[in-house]
């Protein structure tokens, strides 16, 4: 059997696929990295079938023993980049590496732009038994590396011994067959540019959501990792590429848990204690996403010696306490993968959404009417805050003055709205719309049983977060104003909103019309609402929330104030008076101005959004 030579500048058969090595990368612990051209066998060597690769030659029972083994138990995962072919081999490696870029654990990257070479000067003699022949891929079918499927089975079957766990590393049983001493483990994968590695992504800055989001992919892998008994104790940057998803190109810095690491280079990205023989543990894991979010945070590596404080770390709340407990020099007492994940995912969260904060005023008045001697308005207004969250739940009604006990149905309707828990805060949009509905319903069965004979209108307003939801019955009104500009949320159930949509009456009829406080719809009147009986948004559009934008006002009121301020005054007095108090009371004093012949009650809200950081 034939040698194969490995050195720069030369081009040898591998398998079914053309290799021209471009540049020895380097060398780390028993790996060595090279960067290759590939091309398969049978394919036009004119056509641009080319692609840059990445050749690592290491020992059998060494670092790329390990990645194939975690590569088994993990299978298609899509953190990991895909092998185009693997096998073992008798290989002679040379270096052309100059003496400043020669060190162990430096790579370089030249330009990957090399003519092909066609004739070889050295080709691998077929050495195919069932022990290292490699899996083939269809490298046309690869230009798009997510296309490329994998499947390392074979190197597990035949005359591969499988014990617990894949460890036959340490098995003397477990001997490999027909393998002479100078054997080789050959893995061929694809090449990351350059531009799309891990390690120039750390030299630039970045967002607080997206630093959290990169270093929680990559610990979504160690914690897949360490559930199968395997732990990284560091990692190379330079094989990670940051697209828009992580993936690793290169999986030979792990261990199973337990086991000590021998002869391996220490990078910027390895937990300290491994330089004094301490066995592998998910703690060194948790380590490198600490180093890994510091630098993604603050573009440089935190300084990590002894008796150094981590109050040099920016107090950024929730990431400082991330990088601290990754970072703490007691490898027990770091935090486990497990939590780390979720705290990773819950500060995302955090980060990404702007929290609400809510500027309410509100003021109701009897009126001016000698025949409303009572105020049949009734309103409440309920907030709830966490630490990402700020939910805000408005509620106005208009006792119906007709029936008897208008007053008492409004306060009970408010009341059963209010007291309900909100307890559908991650819910999705459907069942948050549900929930809201349900709720009215609630309240209408509550004024059924406990208001003879009276009823009510009832428009609630629910911001959970950035997202805004209705629920209507009657005519009172919800207006949202947005950039000096109003629009009405809310449907008038009344006859007259009726005749006008149907085209009976005009627009300006609608207002001296005798029938105009007739109402369609009400809380009280039924035993039970029909599915469309509550309006919600969906009448408008498929839509079932509206995304709050900054300086957003939301409005409720009651009749007795839209009857006399027509929509557009009604914004015009909420834009001029960036004071929302006084702007309430401005149109409340207004609605006395031009005679109060009813309740009047208005709640305004409005909408300020808050960075997390």
């Amino acid at each position: 059997m034939s040698c194969l030579i490995v050195k720069e500048d030369t081009c040898f058969q591998l398998n079914n696929f053309y290799l021209v090595v471009q540049l020895h990368l380097g060398k780390f612990a028993d790996v060595n990295y090279y960067q290759v051209t590939i091309q398969e066998i049978g394919t036009d060597p004119n056509l641009n079938f080319k692609k840059p690769g990445l050749l690592r030659i290491g020992d059998v029972d060494g670092g790329l023993s390990c990645e194939l083994q975690l590569r088994h138990v993990l299978k298609e995962n899509s953190a990991i980049s895909e092998l185009i072919t693997f096998c073992i081999e008798e290989v002679e490696l040379f270096s052309n590496i100059s003496k400043e870029g020669s060190s162990e654990g430096s790579f370089n990257y030249p330009n990957l732009d090399t003519k092909f070479i066609q004739q070889t000067d050295f080709v691998l003699e077929n050495y195919l038994t069932k022990s290292n022949s490699a899996n083939k891929l269809d490298l046309n079918q690869t230009a798009n590396n997510d296309n490329v499927v994998t499947n390392t089975e074979s190197y597990f079957d035949g005359d591969w011994e499988e014990t617990e766990n894949y460890d036959y590393l340490e098995d003397d049983s477990a001997e490999l067959p027909n393998i002479s001493p100078n054997s080789k483990l050959i893995l061929l994968s694809y090449l990351p540019t350059e531009a799309q590695t891990l390690d120039i992504w750390l030299q630039k800055k970045h967002s607080y959501e997206l630093a959290l989001e990169v270093t929680n992919q990559v610990c979504q892998l160690f914690q897949q990792a360490y559930q199968q008994d395997w732990c990284f104790f560091q990692v190379i940057p330079q094989f990670i590429q940051v697209n828009s998803t992580i993936k690793f190109f290169d999986l030979t810095n792990i261990r199973l848990v337990g086991e000590k690491v021998v002869f391996v280079r220490e990078t910027k990205y390895c937990a300290p204690e491994i330089a004094f023989d301490c066995p592998v543990s998910a703690g060194m894991s948790a380590y490198i996403i600490g180093v890994l979010l510091y630098q993604a945070i603050y573009q440089q590596l935190p300084n990590t010696k002894p008796n150094v404080s981590f109050s040099t770390i920016l107090p950024i709340p929730g990431i400082h306490q991330i990088i601290s407990l990754c970072l703490f020099p007691i490898v027990d007492e770091r935090i486990s993968l497990a939590q780390l994940t979720e705290v990773l995912k819950e500060t995302q969260q955090t980060v990404s959404s702007c929290k609400v904060q809510w500027d309410v005023a509100s003021r109701s008045t009897i009126g001016l009417s000698m025949q409303r001697l009572h105020n049949e308005d009734s309103y409440g207004i309920q907030q709830y805050s966490s630490s990402y969250k700020n939910i805000i739940l408005a509620v106005l009604a208009d006792g119906m003055g007709g029936l008897a006990h208008g007053e008492l149905a409004s306060y009970l309707a408010v009341k059963k709205v209010i007291e309900t828990p909100i307890d559908c805060f991650d819910y999705s949009e459907e069942k948050c719309n549900e929930w809201l509905v349900a709720v009215v319903k609630k309240a209408n069965k509550y004024v059924r049983e406990n208001v003879i004979k009276g009823g009510t209108t009832l428009s609630v307003v629910w911001a959970n977060s950035r997202h805004l939801r209705i629920a209507h019955v009657g005519d009172s009104r919800i207006y949202l104003i947005r950039k000096n500009m109003i629009c009405q949320l809310s449907e008038d159930h009344s006859l007259v909103a009726m005749l006008l949509a149907r085209g009976d009456i005009t627009y300006a009829e609608s207002y001296k019309h005798k029938k105009r406080n007739v109402l369609t719809k009400c809380i009280g009147s039924k035993d039970i609402l029909d599915p469309s009986y509550v309006q919600t948004l969906q009448s408008f559009d498929s839509e079932l929330s509206i995304l709050l934008e900054q300086d957003d006002i939301v409005i409720l009121c009651s009749d007795g104030v839209w009857d006399l301020i027509p929509p557009t005054e009604l914004a015009e007095i909420f834009t001029v008076n960036l004071n929302l108090k006084l702007a309430v009371n401005n149109t409340i004093d207004l609605v006395l101005t031009r005679g109060a012949r009813d309740n009047a009650t208005i709640v305004a809200m409005k909408c300020n959004l808050l960075n997390q950081y």
